[in-house]
């Protein structure tokens, strides 16, 4: 064999030798690896610091606006409808006394002429029986003996023509009252809500069809349902029937969206109906808003419709000594987690007055001056370490809250 072939079959094996010769040779000579100690993790928290305070706790609810007076009215008489007002239409507005509808008067006059021929009929039968009970009277005076009968002495008969007279006189005043309800009148200051006849139409009465369903526009009442046990924090009568006294109606703000941007209004309580709802356990309170449409002040505020949907919050009760902390730093129910001074966490049980969505009122379990936990923890192990933060200003909005709605 050549050498060159020989050198052909050496090179590879030497090659690969002297790679795994420096292999060993830098593992052999690579440093130890420094090692240290992992930094113990110590979660963030965001606390709010709690103080006593007084505050007056609002109940928010929502309820439906509606007129506090509405009526079906109906024609009295029976006719044919010879003209309406111009406001006799759905969303007219009317004035107390204006006349919304005139029924044809043609035989009500009729009427009102023959009632009179028979009051001055019935006159003349009165002052012919009387004269003629004189005269009997006089007779027996003259001629008889003894006591006279009633019969006699013309007493059933001036009666009778009494009674004729007094029944002629009904029925002139019953002709007269009939003439004038061809007027349909308003009861009250109001607004139609629905209309069913119109010019040319026929009525039968009172047995027969309704003219319109009007409403008063004097009072708006909103129904406003609330927990029962809610009562106890608003200065309302309870199921006794009393209305509350003029200086000690809570008051009520009303919202909603109206015409395009919020708007408010401010009414008072009037009344708690005396019944819980039997399908849904809740009390009912009524607050009223006085000239719901303005118009006593046009130009001042915005009208409230009826039918609108508003939300409510009754003024109550002023609490003290309690603290208001957000909603968030409420855990299972009726426990908070409360960071002491050396920053170390622990669970505390605490006695809840109020809570809704946002916000929870505590009477009981903190004292002025704690932390209070009040952004999620994943993961509690009491007395754990923690570094605290002043919380973010939405998670500690309860703090520069005034009423705390209930629910």
């Amino acid at each position: 064999m050549s050498g060159t072939a020989m050198n052909r079959f050496l090179w590879p094996p030497i090659v690969v030798l002297a790679s795994i010769a420096a292999a060993v040779l830098m593992w052999l000579s690579k440093a130890d690896p420094e090692t240290r100690e992992a930094d113990a993790l110590v979660p963030v928290v965001e606390v709010v610091s709690v103080v006593r305070r007084s505050l007056p706790l609002s109940v928010f609810t929502q309820g439906t606006v509606m007129p506090r007076t509405e009526t079906t009215v109906i024609a009295e008489v029976a006719g044919k409808i010879e003209s309406v007002a111009p406001v006799f239409e759905v969303g007219g507005v009317f004035q107390k006394g204006e006349v919304l509808v005139r029924i044809d008067r043609s035989d009500y006059e009729t009427a009102l002429s023959a009632a009179r021929a028979d009051v001055a009929r019935a006159r003349l039968r009165l002052a012919e029986e009387e004269a003629l009970a004189e005269q009997a009277m006089r007779d027996w005076n003259k001629l008889g003996a003894g006591e006279a009968s009633d019969l006699v002495l013309r007493q059933p008969q001036l009666a009778e023509v009494r009674a004729a007279a007094e029944a002629a006189k009904a029925a002139l005043a019953l002709a007269r009252k009939n003439l004038e309800r061809t007027e349909v009148r308003a009861p009250y200051d109001g607004i139609v809500k629905e209309k069913f006849v119109d010019v040319g139409q026929f009525v039968t009465g009172l047995s027969g069809n309704a003219l319109a369903v009007i409403y008063a526009i004097d009072f708006a009442e909103i129904r406003l349902p609330i927990n029962d046990h809610e009562l106890a924090f608003l200065n309302v009568t309870g199921f006794n029937g009393e209305k509350p006294s003029e200086e000690n109606r809570p008051a009520v703000v009303l919202k909603a969206e109206f015409g395009g941007k919020a708007q408010q209004w401010e009414g008072v309580v009037d009344r708690t109906e005396g019944l819980i709802d039997a399908r849904s356990r809740l009390v009912y309170i009524v607050a009223q808003v006085e000239d719901p449409y303005r118009m006593k002040t046009p130009g001042v505020g915005s009208p409230l419709p009826m039918g609108l949907f508003v939300e409510a919050e009754i003024e109550g009760k002023v609490i003290h000594d309690i603290f208001l902390l957000p909603r968030s730093a409420l855990i299972d129910g009726d426990r908070m987690l409360v960071v002491d001074p050396e920053n170390r966490l622990y669970s505390r049980p605490v006695s809840v007055v109020k809570r809704d969505t946002r916000n929870v009122v505590v009477d009981d379990g903190l004292e002025s001056g704690e932390q209070v936990c009040v952004s999620p923890v994943e993961f509690v192990v009491e007395g754990m370490a923690v570094e605290p933060v002043t919380a973010r200003p939405e998670n500690g909005e309860a703090e520069r809250m005034k009423p705390i709605q209930a629910r």
